[in-house]
């Protein structure tokens, strides 16, 4: 047994690992690593492969990687345990990787906050498929697809929560067990996301603040408002045939009324939901997208850089390395949400600032990286601007469930007519309720809330 205490796998002696039964290995790895893990972390050694954060813009190399290594596991007569990361569950479909598992390998997937066998993973790839499918093989248009989904997921049960923060209520892996009656907003935004990445529609979750009177301390000193945590998604419509090139919010909880037949939260403006009467705290995706000139959003990028120096401890004119910290923080923000969105825009953009601001902050001054973030913060404003606070028309939505309806689910036009009806009259009807006046940038305070 000496010659194996000299043995090292990912800086970690062979030793420990066999006593700890598990190793975590970054991808990727190179081919002497491979040749290590296939000759001596075999069953019952535990082996997670981990997605390199710093990749994240590339998870088709991951997926390559570990299709090299199941290569070389398949032609080893040892058992494996191996663990790997899945974050684009339509790229994974799209890879077919799971047709490639060798026998050797009990493989298990973690995505969607959960952790699968492949069986589990399996089973419930056919429940989102049963789902998806046949609005991604339709000759549908980009917003009639996001229109279909939208509608499968505000109709997919009712709002129905518990006191605590229960996991059947937005994991996806509880919310699709046939079992389970319940889901909160946190539900509706992640299934919205899963469903929409499998029809090409970019979409990314975002966690808010809603704020509701507090009565108890109304006249009295102390905070009349209380937050409670919200989600909805962001989500981006490039579709031609209706003219529509932007980004906009999705928030299904409140269309899920199944009394109702609503999509007046379907495709939300910023400027639309100031309008709501629910006050929120501003988020740092809000600060990123809500703005209509280079003016305010160079006063969002303000509020983002002292929120985040405030929030690791330090003031704007304090100490030098939480300046340097905000600023990188800020660049990585915006990467992780254009990797969403577009991802094209994000790899052109990666592709010429990530070496000058994704470093080491104790290596660089302030100056130096705020030289840096300027030029890529004029360019993402630049390519941004275009693309927030433009509203779509209630006739384009009409039109395009008009299609959906005669198209994905070949209803009559009797049929059609009479659903438009009642959606027309039930938007109508409470569309003043939930926004009481139209936004008009020249005369409605538009100033964030801290």
């Amino acid at each position: 047994m000496g010659i194996f205490n000299d043995i090292t796998i990912g800086n970690e002696s062979l030793k420990e690992i066999r006593r700890r039964g598990t190793i975590v290995l970054t991808m990727p790895i190179d081919n002497g690593m491979i040749n290590n893990l296939v000759k001596y972390l075999s069953y019952p050694i535990k082996v997670y492969l981990k997605q390199n954060n710093k990749q994240a813009l590339d998870e088709q190399a991951y997926l390559d990687g570990i299709k090299k290594i199941f290569d070389a596991l398949r032609a080893s007569k040892n058992d494996y345990l191996i663990k790997i990361d899945v974050k684009n569950r339509e790229l994974f479909r799209d890879s077919r990787l799971l047709t490639k598992v060798p026998s050797n390998v009990a493989l298990s997937i973690n995505a969607s906050e959960s952790v699968y066998s492949q069986n589990e993973y399996l089973r419930e790839e056919q429940k989102i498929e049963a789902m998806v499918a046949p609005i991604r093989d339709s000759k549908l248009s980009p917003l009639e697809k996001y229109l279909a989904v939208y509608d499968i997921v505000k109709r997919f049960r009712r709002y129905k929560g518990t006191e605590h923060s229960d996991l059947d209520t937005y994991v996806l892996k509880y919310l699709l067990d046939d079992n389970n009656t319940l889901i909160v907003c946190a539900g509706y935004a992640r299934l919205l996301e899963e469903l929409l990445t499998r029809v090409d529609i970019p979409c990314k979750k975002m966690s808010v603040q809603i704020g509701k009177p507090r009565p108890e301390v109304m006249g009295m000193s102390g905070d009349r408002i209380k937050y409670e945590p919200h989600a909805r998604d962001i989500i981006m419509i490039d579709d031609s045939k209706y003219n529509i090139h932007g980004i906009y919010l999705a928030d299904p909880t409140w269309d899920s009324h199944f009394d109702y037949n609503l999509y007046l939260n379907s495709l939300l403006t910023f400027d639309r939901k100031r309008e709501a009467l629910k006050v929120e705290r501003v988020a740092d995706e809000q600060l990123l997208l809500d703005f209509h000139n280079t003016k305010e959003f160079m006063n969002n990028i303000k509020l983002f850089i002292e929120r985040n120096i405030a929030a690791n401890g330090g003031t704007l004119e304090g100490i030098e390395i939480y300046k340097r910290n905000a600023y990188k923080n800020l660049y990585l923000k915006i990467i992780e949400m254009l990797q969403v969105l577009d991802q094209n825009k994000a790899r052109e953009l990666v592709k010429k600032y990530d070496h000058l601001l994704n470093v080491d902050i104790n290596r660089v001054t302030s100056q130096y990286l705020e030289k840096h973030l300027s030029n890529l913060l004029i360019e993402y404003a630049k390519y941004m601007m275009p693309l927030v606070n433009k509203k779509i028309s209630n006739r384009d939505i009409i039109t395009a469930l008009t299609n959906v309806q005669k198209i994905l689910y070949r209803k009559s036009s009797k049929e059609i007519i009479e659903l438009i009806d009642k959606l027309t009259y039930d938007n109508k009807k409470l569309s003043p309720v939930l926004f009481p006046y139209t936004y008009d940038g020249e005369t409605v305070q538009s100033k964030f809330k801290k």
